[in-house]
């Protein structure tokens, strides 16, 4: 059955949304903002549950893989928040990670480790009892073209299935991406990527990589073979680090951009499948599957045109079908280049669109 992504629960923020992140079971989502203030939400009700005040701006999230009920913050100020909560209590813990920002946070499949970055630092901690460190990786290779480039670390992510050692991709807006072995902190493999990179993204089966490049949009390449396939043209803002994720399982890729577009697009065609728009700025994405309600679940961080910040949350809804008498190329051409691309999720793509009359048009390729 053909699936559509449709407006749900919007839910205000205080100040401006640094990070989004649902936890693994879709139940609930946390917004990280520069006002130092995490705020979690119900899902399903839009209920806020908790709010907690740091003193310092929250840059990045990261929900536990084992708990729905715990979540690492990464500040401004280099310190790591963990934030554990249940019916009846909140606990907050943390430590100074780092001397100056924390930007990217990351655990590992089994939450034994996680990795913080911040410019040109990449630490790895053991999470399990006492927080310690258990690796510091050195600065990534350098040429002629990058040797006087400033270090500046745009993502961390585990590569699990790569080898047994742990290994750790980090993205370097000019230095490429780079594969670590943590235990003996030395480079694996690297990707030399020339454009300046903002983000990354892995996806699930760790076999593709989406980078998202200063200049024109979305890059997508291949793990095994450094080699791109694919590029999602995106408007983007003047050295704007536009954030990009795999969703719906690595089959589809999500972007925004600081115009209050978002949009989904097939990593097999490179077609853009959808366009979520906002009436303002919108460009912090997340995604989940609702395990308990069997649906795809995304969450935007916007701008209002009055300046109020707000997580808007989509969610799939099906799509009931009219037939379509007879196959117009012209027609078909036409709507291949409208805004409104829904996608049959899970399935071979299928491309529908709802025309002026608001009837569905089914095009089969």
């Amino acid at each position: 059955m053909p699936l559509r992504y449709v407006a749900g629960l919007k839910l205000p923020a205080e100040g401006a949304i640094s990070a989004i992140a649902f936890s693994h079971t879709g139940n609930f989502v946390a917004c990280a903002t520069l006002l130092g203030k995490v705020m979690v939400w119900d899902t399903h009700t839009g209920t806020q549950l908790y709010v907690v005040r740091a003193k310092s701006p929250v840059l990045c999230l990261a929900w536990s893989t084992f708990t729905a009920h715990n979540v690492l913050c990464g500040l401004e100020n280099g310190t790591v928040a963990s934030i554990s909560f249940d019916d009846d209590a909140l606990s907050i813990s943390g430590f100074a990670a780092h001397e100056s920002i924390l930007e990217c946070i990351a655990l590992t499949s089994d939450d034994t480790k996680f990795a913080t970055a911040g410019q040109e630092e990449v630490r790895v901690w053991n999470s399990r009892g006492v927080w310690h460190r258990v690796s510091e990786l050195g600065p990534p290779p350098s040429n002629g073209q990058t040797a006087r480039s400033l270090i500046c670390v745009t993502s961390v992510q585990w590569l699990s299935r790569m080898r047994e050692a742990d290994c750790l991709l980090v993205s370097y807006m000019h230095h490429g991406v780079i594969m670590w072995d943590v235990d003996s902190q030395t480079v694996l493999r690297a990707m030399p990527i020339s454009t300046s990179i903002g983000a990354a993204s892995l996806s699930p089966d760790q076999q593709h990589l989406a980078i998202s490049n200063l200049c024109t949009g979305f890059d997508l390449y291949r793990i095994a073979t450094n080699a791109p396939f694919a590029t999602l043209p995106h408007k983007m803002g003047p050295n704007y680090a536009t954030p990009v994720l795999f969703v719906h399982n690595g089959r589809a890729v999500l972007g925004g951009n600081a115009s209050g577009e978002v949009s989904l697009w097939d990593v097999e065609t490179g077609r853009r499948l959808h366009l979520l728009t906002h009436a303002g700025q919108s460009p912090f994405p997340s995604a989940a599957f609702d395990c308990f309600r069997d649906r795809f679940l995304l969450a935007t961080g916007a701008v209002g045109s009055l300046g109020e910040s707000y997580v808007q949350l989509w969610h799939t809804e099906e799509i009931r079908e009219k037939p379509f008498m007879g196959y117009d190329k012209r027609k078909a051409e036409f709507l291949q280049g409208t805004e409104n691309t829904y996608y049959e999720i899970g399935t071979r793509p299928t491309l529908c669109r709802y025309v002026s009359e608001c009837d569905l048009v089914t095009v089969i390729e």
